[in-house]
């Protein structure tokens, strides 16, 4: 049963997610980029006020865990319920015929091809694999901060959502690569999403890595400065 509650509250951190990412692609097509990147942590922020399970905002507190072996199996539970809310979002939105809006189309198309790796140099699309590795890193760095500083009671409420806001808005508007955001964004281009689906797994289990060890990496150095 506890399981089941954890899976219904990831695939619910997976449709927030989605929210975000939706909402950056509709101020992308009326030329609002940053204030996409701002009501992006719309999607983290009701991730964290009710509790659901995002897979990168929990996966940097393994080693805080006692039972680490049985927090493993939690956090697979939750990246398989991101994986179902944001590509089921994304999909659902699909039917609703906003793709015959040329120009949101044309972003959601475009967000898609720049979330894929490349095979090789002569794909007219995507990055390199360092590319997303790099950028995935320093999303993880930036999720964890986000959700760590907005868990801390002894800060101001207001400063602890500001600086989940900031956070959040500066991994979108720096082009970071977001496993689960990236998830709905290839859920939600369509076609192109199914004419590339090896392209697709590869690089959302590269972005995945990287968020990890940039939530690995971020938990050690908070922890050794926060540490008396």
């Amino acid at each position: 049963m506890r399981n089941l509650k954890l899976l219904v509250l990831s695939i619910a951190a997976g449709v927030c997610i989605g929210f975000g990412g939706m909402l950056n692609i509709m101020c992308i097509a009326n030329k609002l980029n940053i204030l996409g990147g701002i009501l992006f942590s719309v999607g983290l922020f009701l991730i964290c006020v009710f509790g659901f399970k995002l897979f990168t905002g929990q996966v940097g507190y393994l080693f805080a865990k006692e039972n680490k072996l049985s927090f493993l199996k939690e956090l697979l539970i939750f990246y398989i319920g991101n994986v179902i809310g944001a590509v089921g979002f994304g999909s659902i939105l699909r039917l609703t015929g906003i793709l015959e809006n040329d120009v949101i189309e044309n972003v959601a198309t475009e967000l898609a091809q720049h979330k894929l790796v490349r095979f090789n140099a002569a794909d007219s699309f995507g990055q390199t694999f360092y590319s997303m590795l790099i950028l995935a890193f320093f999303c993880g760095v930036l999720v964890f901060l986000a959700v760590d500083i907005f868990r801390r009671e002894n800060i101001h409420p207001f400063i602890r959502t500001l600086g989940l806001i900031v956070c959040v808005g500066a991994f979108v508007i720096s082009g970071f690569e977001h496993c689960v955001a990236d998830m709905f964004y290839l859920g939600f281009s369509g076609d192109f999403f199914e004419a590339h689906a090896l392209n697709a797994l590869v690089s959302i289990l590269l972005g995945s890595t990287g968020n990890i060890l940039g939530a690995f990496a971020t938990y050690f150095v908070v922890n050794l400065a926060t540490k008396k």
